[in-house]
């Protein structure tokens, strides 16, 4: 049997959430019937080749295509160009820009096309200005991949059919997380970090909805509780510098490390006590499942799809968005209660391996592109 030849293509802006599932799909699809290549959007001033560099470093074939305008009438006659060279079975999209030159050139060489919507995160007027329009050509495609069932809820609010859409979870790679880590006393001394010292975490993009606004508010509350607590911020983004501001204002920028983006991300994990994630939209989030896989007590707001990852009080600890009051509290209580934050830690370790790996992702997914490939099976 031949196998299927599928091109996974997206505006890449880092190495978040969505381009770890496309490495995670990448590390964990049938090889004998999936041959998966990875393309990328990528600008002259902000390449972003970071996806491509994993992607190629794992021995993939990973393809930049330059696209440095909102329109670019190159860049869609150069991607398709490579999916009819390449003889493309399948084109997988990923994000807005992705999903709009995609569905035409699927649309110009009759092949079929589906996506995977890892949220909308109405950012501001104008992204959400381009979600309504991305609502709209959604419809269009063979089918659609939702990493939650928020965010197929949000998608059937624009009347997109229920019958196009799939719901599958995100998964990670549970080999790498048990890798053996231990706090590594000389990446804490990298960064700034006292040896000793207990260190709470969180892990995303530096953008609204990621809500380290109130991550930083609860920083503070709990260093007038524990003084000798550090706070380490990994990730980068546009507000970056917003939040360092916000933490100078606060009086507590010299315990709080903004580390930035790290491609080893799991060694950063590792000197982590506690994990947060503060988010005010999500979908499946990745870090929260990369920590709580690492066995890290977790601390989420019950936003999106995390409220199915976390079941409180057994494998971590739910909170209200928007609350630093009751950020602060949980790691407060998971500090001064280690048997307790053990015990949720062993909960959500156990979760992620029954219910989030990487490899039960890949199989949905296969399920999918070999439905539209031949059709539904009998």
């Amino acid at each position: 049997m031949t196998p299927i030849r599928i091109l996974h293509l997206t505006k890449s802006i880092g190495l978040y959430g969505a381009e770890k599932v496309i490495l995670n799909l990448y590390d964990s699809i049938n090889r004998d019937k999936y041959v998966m290549s990875v393309g990328a959007m990528v600008h002259d001033r902000h390449p972003h080749r970071e996806l491509l560099e994993e992607v190629e470093q794992r021995g993939g074939e990973s393809i930049a295509i330059k696209c440095s305008k909102k329109i670019d009438p190159r860049a869609l006659q150069k991607l398709i160009s490579i999916v009819r060279e390449k003889d493309i079975h399948i084109l997988h999209c990923h994000e807005m820009k992705s999903r709009l030159y995609g569905l035409i050139a699927a649309k110009c060489l009759r092949i079929p096309i589906l996506t995977t919507n890892h949220n909308w995160i109405r950012e501001n007027l104008v992204v959400g200005t381009y979600e309504v329009l991305d609502a709209w050509y959604l419809r269009f495609f063979d089918h659609v991949i939702a990493v939650s069932d928020e965010v197929k809820e949000s998608m059937l609010k624009f009347r997109i059919q229920s019958t196009l859409i799939s719901v599958v979870a995100n998964g990670i790679n549970l080999q790498e997380c048990n890798k053996r880590r231990s706090p590594d006393a000389y990446l804490k001394q990298a960064l700034g970090i006292r040896k000793d010292a207990r260190v709470i975490g969180g892990v995303g993009r530096l953008s609204a909805e990621k809500g380290f606004r109130f991550f930083l508010d609860a920083a503070k509350q709990v260093l007038a509780e524990v003084p000798e607590t550090w706070f380490l911020i990994v990730g980068d983004g546009p507000l970056r510098e917003q939040l360092e501001e916000h933490a100078r204002l606060l009086g507590i920028a010299d315990r709080v490390c903004f580390a930035g983006f790290h491609r080893n991300i799991l060694d950063l994990y590792s000197l982590m006590d506690v994990y947060v994630l503060s988010s005010l939209r999500e979908g499946t989030p990745m870090a929260l499942l990369e920590a709580m896989a690492m066995g890290l007590p977790a601390v989420a707001t019950g936003v999106g799809g995390v409220s199915k990852i976390i079941r409180a009080n057994h494998n971590g600890m739910l909170v209200r968005s928007h609350d630093a009051q009751a950020v602060c509290d949980a790691i407060l209580y998971l500090l001064t209660h280690p048997d307790e934050a053990a015990r949720l830690a062993m909960n959500g370790k156990q979760t992620v391996k029954d219910e989030y790996s990487a490899q039960r992702m890949a199989r949905d997914y296969e399920t999918i592109y070999n439905n539209i490939r031949v059709g539904p099976q009998p």
